[in-house]
């Protein structure tokens, strides 16, 4: 029983991490055999964060409302200074900047909190009326991923956000965290196969072992999508 709550854990918590859509687990600890039961309510996806920092409070509102539509956690601030002090607090996987701004531009910005190593995997999206080559190659240079153009249209927008999710999540995941995830899988399959030894005589090992192999799968599967 140990062994599967473990398993299933290792499971929910990669789900829940990479803000996929699982079914749930519901345990009846009064039954030995410890039924696993699912359904498709996905209450265990996680809400990905967007920071917006723009001193025009209409512009602001507009792109606020369009991610919160897409299902994102929004926080936003007219402040430059606020906002770079809420980013510790909210925890963005994306930030959204505005250039030109009163007291500390975007360059600026972007300049202070890539000083920080705790940000590096912060996906940073400038925004700017600014057209010319040289705006952008300043803004990549200084630390942004991303140059939009203004003005621009929501279908552009969502889908560069969308591409700084996903790389965000790329980033989190390192060659560290990938060779533990490996070395977990092996373990899961060792003792996998030593349920499958003992399935012939006991019908709960043949039931969790096929419960354990159809996660073993998808965890596999789950760690290859976010490590190409």
């Amino acid at each position: 029983m140990e062994f599967l709550r473990s398993v299933l854990s290792c499971y929910f918590a990669a789900s829940s991490y990479f803000s996929l859509d699982v079914g749930c687990c519901f345990w009846d600890e009064s039954v030995l055999d410890c039924t696993v039961l699912y359904h498709s309510g996905g209450c265990l996806k996680t809400k990905d964060r967007i920071l917006i920092i723009d001193d025009d409070q209409m512009f602001l509102g507009m792109v606020q409302s369009m991610l919160h539509d897409e299902g994102y956690e929004i926080a936003a601030n007219t402040n430059v200074r606020e906002g770079l002090e809420r980013l510790d607090r909210f925890d963005p996987d994306v930030l959204i900047l505005d250039w030109q701004m009163p007291g500390i531009t975007g360059i600026e910005a972007i300049d202070m909190i890539r000083k920080q190593q705790k940000y590096d995997s912060l996906y940073i999206i400038m925004l700017s009326g600014k057209i010319m080559t040289d705006n952008i190659v300043t803004a990549i240079t200084a630390g942004a991923d991303d140059y939009v153009i203004k003005p621009f249209s929501s279908e552009e927008l969502m889908a560069r956000v969308l591409n700084g999710v996903r790389s965000r999540r790329r980033r989190s995941l390192g060659n560290e965290n990938r060779e533990a995830i490996l070395k977990g899988l092996q373990k899961i399959e060792t003792l996998s196969q030593q349920l499958a030894n003992t399935s012939a005589k006991d019908k709960r090992s043949s039931s969790w072992n096929t419960d354990i192999r159809v996660i073993v799968s998808d965890l596999k599967d789950l760690l290859k999508s976010y490590s190409s």
